[in-house]
């Protein structure tokens, strides 16, 4: 899949599973930091995710 296509968020977390193998509130929690969009590439999600994930948590 074309990593920059852009597509709603709305979108993107009825697919999440699918696209990412995460819940939507992984997307929803990896994105609290980014600026809000109204579109995203799959290649943002999956950055936002990684860095979500290896968070440390204090």
């Amino acid at each position: 899949m074309n990593d920059e296509r852009e597509f709603s968020l709305d979108e993107i977390c009825q697919h999440s599973k699918e696209l990412f193998g995460v819940y939507p509130e992984v997307i929803y929690g990896a994105l609290l930091p980014v600026e809000t969009k109204e579109k995203y590439t799959l290649a943002e999600i999956r950055r936002a995710i990684d860095k979500f994930v290896k968070k440390e948590v204090v």
